[in-house]
């Protein structure tokens, strides 16, 4: 990782926490900071990206899927 891109992740996160109130647990801090993460992780994944469309037609195959019926057509 260069340093520009762990400079911007580390402005990033600081931006995020410090918008939590002042008496936030460290429950609560904890699971920004785990989205935080997550969300930087998948901004520098470099795996398949996919249209909403995409995305929407998978959703459709796989409930048609657990549903044990055939997918509707499309519209």
């Amino acid at each position: 990782m260069s340093d520009a891109m762990a400079h911007n992740n580390r402005d990033a996160v600081i931006q995020v926490l410090s918008r939590l109130p002042a008496d936030a647990s460290l429950e609560h801090i904890r699971y920004e900071f785990d989205i935080i993460i997550s969300l930087l992780d998948g901004m520098h994944d470099d795996g398949p990206t996919y249209s909403t469309a995409e995305v929407m037609e998978m959703v459709r195959q796989c409930r048609s899927k657990s549903a044990g019926r055939p997918a509707p057509a499309k519209s």
